[in-house]
Protein backbone atom coordinates (compact mmCIF):
# COMPACT_ATOMS: atom_id res chain seq x y z
CA UNK A 1 0.00 0.00 0.00
CA UNK A 2 1.35 3.58 -0.95
CA UNK A 3 2.47 5.04 2.34
CA UNK A 4 0.24 8.49 1.37
CA UNK A 5 -2.57 5.52 0.90
CA UNK A 6 -5.02 5.89 4.29
CA UNK A 7 -5.78 2.57 5.61
CA UNK A 8 -9.23 0.98 6.20
CA UNK A 9 -9.43 1.27 9.82
CA UNK A 10 -7.72 5.41 9.41
CA UNK A 11 -10.73 5.61 6.78
CA UNK A 12 -13.63 4.53 9.43
CA UNK A 13 -12.22 6.28 11.94
CA UNK A 14 -12.53 9.74 9.96
CA UNK A 15 -15.97 8.12 8.91
CA UNK A 16 -17.11 7.68 13.03
CA UNK A 17 -15.88 11.64 13.85
CA UNK A 18 -17.67 12.82 10.77
CA UNK A 19 -20.83 11.08 12.50
CA UNK A 20 -20.78 7.55 11.46
CA UNK A 21 -22.54 5.85 14.02
CA UNK A 22 -20.63 2.72 15.82
CA UNK A 23 -21.19 0.95 19.53
CA UNK A 24 -18.82 1.36 22.13
CA UNK A 25 -17.51 -1.92 21.99
CA UNK A 26 -16.99 -1.68 18.38
CA UNK A 27 -14.72 1.44 18.70
CA UNK A 28 -13.00 -0.20 21.40
CA UNK A 29 -12.10 -2.84 18.93
CA UNK A 30 -11.42 -0.34 16.41
CA UNK A 31 -8.64 1.44 18.55
CA UNK A 32 -6.87 -1.48 20.09
CA UNK A 33 -6.56 -3.79 17.28
CA UNK A 34 -6.52 -1.66 14.52
CA UNK A 35 -5.68 2.23 15.15
CA UNK A 36 -2.99 1.39 17.52
CA UNK A 37 -0.97 -0.90 14.96
CA UNK A 38 -0.63 1.47 12.80
CA UNK A 39 0.17 4.19 15.07
CA UNK A 40 -2.63 6.43 14.42
CA UNK A 41 -2.48 7.19 18.06
CA UNK A 42 -3.69 11.14 17.56
CA UNK A 43 -6.85 9.81 15.41
CA UNK A 44 -7.23 7.32 18.35
CA UNK A 45 -7.80 9.25 20.68
CA UNK A 46 -9.86 12.27 19.36
CA UNK A 47 -12.29 8.81 18.69
CA UNK A 48 -11.89 8.28 22.05
CA UNK A 49 -12.81 11.62 23.85
CA UNK A 50 -15.75 12.22 21.47
CA UNK A 51 -17.45 8.75 22.93
CA UNK A 52 -16.18 9.41 26.61
CA UNK A 53 -19.15 11.19 27.97
CA UNK A 54 -21.74 8.63 25.81
CA UNK A 55 -24.38 7.94 27.86
CA UNK A 56 -23.93 3.95 27.42
CA UNK A 57 -20.20 4.54 28.77
CA UNK A 58 -21.28 6.39 31.70
CA UNK A 59 -23.81 4.57 33.18
CA UNK A 60 -21.09 1.19 32.75
CA UNK A 61 -18.27 1.34 35.14
CA UNK A 62 -16.45 -1.26 33.39
CA UNK A 63 -16.15 0.07 29.86
CA UNK A 64 -16.10 3.56 31.48
CA UNK A 65 -13.13 2.29 32.49
CA UNK A 66 -11.70 0.67 29.50
CA UNK A 67 -12.31 4.25 27.27
CA UNK A 68 -10.30 5.62 29.93
CA UNK A 69 -7.36 3.69 30.15
CA UNK A 70 -7.10 3.35 26.42
CA UNK A 71 -8.07 7.29 25.74
CA UNK A 72 -5.09 7.65 28.14
CA UNK A 73 -2.64 5.68 26.58
CA UNK A 74 -3.29 7.26 22.92
CA UNK A 75 -3.23 10.29 24.74
CA UNK A 76 0.27 10.00 26.54
CA UNK A 77 1.44 8.10 23.05
CA UNK A 78 0.20 10.91 20.63
CA UNK A 79 3.70 12.52 18.94
CA UNK A 80 1.63 15.66 17.77
CA UNK A 81 0.96 16.66 21.69
CA UNK A 82 3.66 18.33 23.71
CA UNK A 83 5.21 15.78 26.46
CA UNK A 84 4.43 17.37 29.84
CA UNK A 85 0.68 18.37 28.53
CA UNK A 86 -0.37 14.90 27.32
CA UNK A 87 1.76 13.34 30.34
CA UNK A 88 -0.26 15.37 32.77
CA UNK A 89 -3.43 15.27 30.65
CA UNK A 90 -3.33 11.41 30.27
CA UNK A 91 -3.21 11.02 34.17
CA UNK A 92 -6.42 13.41 34.91
CA UNK A 93 -8.18 10.64 32.55
CA UNK A 94 -7.31 7.99 34.25
CA UNK A 95 -8.01 9.55 37.47
CA UNK A 96 -11.71 10.32 35.94
CA UNK A 97 -12.21 6.98 35.29
CA UNK A 98 -10.44 5.11 38.37
CA UNK A 99 -10.02 5.57 41.82
CA UNK A 100 -5.34 5.44 41.37
CA UNK A 101 -4.92 5.59 44.94
CA UNK A 102 -6.93 2.21 45.90
CA UNK A 103 -7.13 0.71 42.37
CA UNK A 104 -6.11 -2.84 42.05
CA UNK A 105 -6.66 -2.72 38.59
CA UNK A 106 -3.33 -3.95 36.91
CA UNK A 107 -3.85 -1.69 33.34
CA UNK A 108 -4.53 1.28 35.01
CA UNK A 109 -1.60 0.48 37.30
CA UNK A 110 0.61 -0.52 34.76
CA UNK A 111 -0.17 2.75 32.52
CA UNK A 112 0.84 5.39 35.43
CA UNK A 113 3.52 3.61 35.80
CA UNK A 114 3.97 4.02 32.36
CA UNK A 115 3.16 7.72 32.28
CA UNK A 116 5.69 8.59 35.24
CA UNK A 117 8.50 6.66 33.63
CA UNK A 118 7.72 8.94 30.85
CA UNK A 119 7.64 11.92 32.82
CA UNK A 120 11.31 10.92 34.49
CA UNK A 121 12.49 10.62 30.80
CA UNK A 122 11.42 14.32 30.11
CA UNK A 123 12.32 15.63 33.85
CA UNK A 124 14.93 12.97 35.13
CA UNK A 125 13.46 13.94 38.60
CA UNK A 126 14.11 10.63 40.29
CA UNK A 127 10.82 11.05 42.63
CA UNK A 128 8.41 10.88 38.99
CA UNK A 129 10.91 7.05 38.99
CA UNK A 130 9.70 6.92 42.46
CA UNK A 131 6.02 7.18 41.81
CA UNK A 132 6.26 4.84 38.52
CA UNK A 133 7.82 1.83 40.93
CA UNK A 134 5.24 2.37 43.38
CA UNK A 135 2.76 1.76 40.94
CA UNK A 136 4.56 -1.11 39.07
CA UNK A 137 5.01 -3.42 42.30
CA UNK A 138 1.53 -2.58 43.19
CA UNK A 139 0.03 -3.95 40.21
CA UNK A 140 3.33 -6.48 40.72
CA UNK A 141 2.06 -7.92 44.34
CA UNK A 142 -1.84 -8.21 42.67
CA UNK A 143 -0.39 -11.50 40.71
CA UNK A 144 2.80 -12.23 38.51
CA UNK A 145 1.40 -13.11 35.39
CA UNK A 146 -2.35 -12.29 35.55
CA UNK A 147 -0.86 -8.97 33.23
CA UNK A 148 1.31 -11.51 31.41
CA UNK A 149 4.05 -9.63 33.15
CA UNK A 150 3.24 -6.04 32.20
CA UNK A 151 3.50 -4.71 35.64
CA UNK A 152 6.48 -6.94 37.17
CA UNK A 153 8.87 -6.31 34.19
CA UNK A 154 8.72 -2.52 34.19
CA UNK A 155 8.87 -2.84 37.83
CA UNK A 156 12.25 -4.68 37.41
CA UNK A 157 13.30 -2.24 34.71
CA UNK A 158 12.89 1.03 37.23
CA UNK A 159 14.87 -0.71 40.08
CA UNK A 160 17.65 -1.29 37.77
CA UNK A 161 17.19 2.98 36.57
CA UNK A 162 16.89 3.78 40.16
CA UNK A 163 19.93 1.66 41.20
CA UNK A 164 21.92 3.32 38.94
CA UNK A 165 21.04 6.76 40.12
CA UNK A 166 21.62 6.00 43.43
CA UNK A 167 25.31 4.59 42.52
CA UNK A 168 26.17 8.23 42.19
CA UNK A 169 24.22 10.45 44.27
CA UNK A 170 27.26 11.62 46.21
CA UNK A 171 30.79 12.30 44.66
CA UNK A 172 30.33 9.39 42.11
CA UNK A 173 30.36 6.76 44.90
CA UNK A 174 27.42 4.82 47.02
CA UNK A 175 27.16 5.59 50.54
CA UNK A 176 24.66 2.36 51.21
CA UNK A 177 23.24 -0.97 50.09
CA UNK A 178 20.21 0.94 48.75
CA UNK A 179 21.59 0.02 44.63
CA UNK A 180 22.24 -3.77 45.34
CA UNK A 181 19.08 -4.09 47.52
CA UNK A 182 17.28 -2.78 44.64
CA UNK A 183 19.12 -4.53 41.66
CA UNK A 184 18.33 -7.54 43.66
CA UNK A 185 14.34 -7.01 43.98
CA UNK A 186 14.55 -6.82 39.76
CA UNK A 187 16.30 -9.87 39.60
CA UNK A 188 13.99 -11.59 41.95
CA UNK A 189 11.16 -10.35 39.92
CA UNK A 190 12.79 -11.77 36.60
CA UNK A 191 13.36 -14.96 38.05
CA UNK A 192 9.65 -15.19 39.61
CA UNK A 193 8.33 -14.14 35.96
CA UNK A 194 10.70 -15.95 33.75
CA UNK A 195 9.68 -19.32 36.05
CA UNK A 196 5.96 -18.36 35.98
CA UNK A 197 5.61 -17.84 32.36
CA UNK A 198 7.59 -21.25 31.52
CA UNK A 199 4.56 -22.96 33.15
CA UNK A 200 2.23 -21.05 30.97
CA UNK A 201 3.90 -22.24 27.96
CA UNK A 202 2.55 -25.85 29.12
CA UNK A 203 -0.54 -25.15 29.88
CA UNK A 204 -2.97 -25.82 26.86
CA UNK A 205 -5.47 -23.29 28.05
CA UNK A 206 -2.43 -20.71 27.46
CA UNK A 207 -1.26 -21.87 24.08
CA UNK A 208 -2.66 -19.14 23.01
CA UNK A 209 -0.10 -16.54 24.42
CA UNK A 210 2.53 -17.88 21.75
CA UNK A 211 1.10 -15.59 19.22
CA UNK A 212 1.61 -12.51 21.45
CA UNK A 213 4.47 -10.29 20.91
CA UNK A 214 4.19 -8.94 24.74
CA UNK A 215 4.56 -12.65 26.15
CA UNK A 216 7.61 -13.44 24.32
CA UNK A 217 9.17 -10.15 24.83
CA UNK A 218 8.70 -10.00 28.68
CA UNK A 219 9.91 -13.54 29.04
CA UNK A 220 13.20 -12.43 26.65
CA UNK A 221 13.77 -9.28 28.90
CA UNK A 222 13.01 -11.52 32.07
CA UNK A 223 16.37 -13.37 31.14
CA UNK A 224 17.98 -10.84 29.77
CA UNK A 225 17.58 -8.56 32.76
CA UNK A 226 19.83 -12.01 34.84
CA UNK A 227 22.14 -12.53 32.22
CA UNK A 228 20.72 -15.79 31.24
CA UNK A 229 21.51 -14.48 27.45
CA UNK A 230 20.81 -18.17 25.55
CA UNK A 231 17.42 -18.19 26.87
CA UNK A 232 16.74 -14.70 26.25
CA UNK A 233 17.74 -14.59 22.90
CA UNK A 234 15.90 -18.16 22.05
CA UNK A 235 12.49 -16.19 23.73
CA UNK A 236 13.39 -12.90 21.75
CA UNK A 237 13.67 -15.03 18.49
CA UNK A 238 9.97 -16.40 19.17
CA UNK A 239 8.97 -12.80 19.59
CA UNK A 240 10.85 -11.19 16.51
CA UNK A 241 9.33 -14.59 14.50
CA UNK A 242 5.51 -13.28 14.93
CA UNK A 243 3.98 -11.90 12.10
CA UNK A 244 2.19 -8.66 11.89
CA UNK A 245 3.73 -6.80 14.87
CA UNK A 246 3.43 -3.26 15.16
CA UNK A 247 6.83 -1.48 14.81
CA UNK A 248 5.70 0.53 18.21
CA UNK A 249 5.51 -2.54 19.92
CA UNK A 250 9.04 -3.74 18.84
CA UNK A 251 10.93 -0.06 19.62
CA UNK A 252 9.85 0.02 22.69
CA UNK A 253 10.81 -3.45 23.87
CA UNK A 254 14.54 -3.04 21.57
CA UNK A 255 14.83 0.17 23.62
CA UNK A 256 14.18 -0.89 26.81
CA UNK A 257 16.44 -3.69 26.63
CA UNK A 258 19.32 -1.26 24.91
CA UNK A 259 18.51 1.10 28.51
CA UNK A 260 19.43 -2.51 30.46
CA UNK A 261 22.50 -3.05 28.18
CA UNK A 262 23.80 0.62 29.12
CA UNK A 263 23.32 -0.17 32.82
CA UNK A 264 24.90 -3.98 32.20
CA UNK A 265 28.02 -1.99 30.68
CA UNK A 266 28.33 0.14 34.32
CA UNK A 267 27.78 -2.98 36.72
CA UNK A 268 28.83 -5.99 35.04
CA UNK A 269 31.38 -5.13 32.49
CA UNK A 270 31.85 -9.19 32.17
CA UNK A 271 28.62 -10.06 30.62
CA UNK A 272 27.84 -6.91 28.79
CA UNK A 273 29.59 -8.42 25.38
CA UNK A 274 27.31 -11.05 25.58
CA UNK A 275 24.61 -8.40 26.30
CA UNK A 276 25.39 -7.02 23.00
CA UNK A 277 25.19 -10.04 20.77
CA UNK A 278 21.96 -10.77 21.99
CA UNK A 279 20.72 -7.31 21.61
CA UNK A 280 22.09 -7.34 18.13
CA UNK A 281 20.80 -10.55 17.18
CA UNK A 282 17.48 -9.69 18.20
CA UNK A 283 17.77 -6.27 16.29
CA UNK A 284 19.48 -7.48 12.92
CA UNK A 285 22.52 -5.88 12.89
CA UNK A 286 24.79 -3.16 14.56
CA UNK A 287 23.28 -0.15 13.36
CA UNK A 288 19.67 -0.93 14.47
CA UNK A 289 21.35 -1.23 17.75
CA UNK A 290 23.40 1.62 17.56
CA UNK A 291 20.09 3.70 16.92
CA UNK A 292 17.99 2.19 19.53
CA UNK A 293 21.00 2.78 21.95
CA UNK A 294 21.22 6.65 20.66
CA UNK A 295 17.45 7.23 21.01
CA UNK A 296 15.51 9.88 18.71
CA UNK A 297 17.90 12.70 17.29
CA UNK A 298 17.55 15.81 15.61
CA UNK A 299 18.88 16.98 12.94
CA UNK A 300 19.85 20.47 11.31
CA UNK A 301 20.60 21.64 7.75
CA UNK A 302 21.80 24.85 7.10
CA UNK A 303 22.53 27.05 3.59
CA UNK A 304 20.62 27.56 0.55
CA UNK A 305 21.10 27.52 -2.87
CA UNK A 306 22.01 24.15 -5.51
CA UNK A 307 25.35 22.83 -3.55
CA UNK A 308 23.90 22.92 -0.27
CA UNK A 309 21.20 21.23 -1.55
CA UNK A 310 23.31 18.62 -3.13
CA UNK A 311 24.91 18.13 0.29
CA UNK A 312 21.43 18.02 2.24
CA UNK A 313 20.16 14.59 -0.24
CA UNK A 314 23.88 12.99 0.39
CA UNK A 315 23.90 13.39 3.76
CA UNK A 316 20.39 12.39 3.68
CA UNK A 317 20.59 9.14 1.52
CA UNK A 318 23.93 7.99 3.71
CA UNK A 319 21.61 8.23 7.07
CA UNK A 320 19.10 6.03 5.17
CA UNK A 321 21.72 3.57 3.98
CA UNK A 322 22.60 3.21 7.42
CA UNK A 323 19.55 2.83 9.02
CA UNK A 324 19.39 5.67 10.74
CA UNK A 325 16.84 8.21 9.19
CA UNK A 326 14.34 6.52 11.19
CA UNK A 327 16.15 7.65 14.46
CA UNK A 328 15.40 11.69 13.33
CA UNK A 329 12.75 12.76 15.17
CA UNK A 330 13.17 16.23 14.99
CA UNK A 331 14.80 18.16 11.56
CA UNK A 332 15.33 21.80 11.01
CA UNK A 333 16.35 23.30 7.62
CA UNK A 334 18.23 27.03 8.15
CA UNK A 335 18.27 29.69 5.47
CA UNK A 336 20.84 32.09 5.96
CA UNK A 337 20.12 35.68 4.95
CA UNK A 338 22.47 36.94 2.31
Amino acid sequence: MDQHQESDAVKTGKEILSGKQVTPRELLDLVKNKLKKERAFGLARKLLHKFAENPTIRGDPALRLQIAQQRALCTYKDPDLLSDEKLDAALRILKEGDDLDRTTDRESLGLVGAIYKRKWESTGEERDLEQSLAYYERGYDTGTTEDYGWNGINAAFVLDLLADQDSATIDGKTNSNVPALRRKRGSEIRQKIGSSFRLLLDDPKSQWLKKEWWFWATLGEAYFGIDDFAEAGKFLSAAKALPDVSDWEREATARQLATLLILKRKTSPNTAEAAHVCLREFLGNDYALTSVIRGKMGLALSGGGFRASLYHIGLLAKLAELDLLCSIEYLAIIIMPH
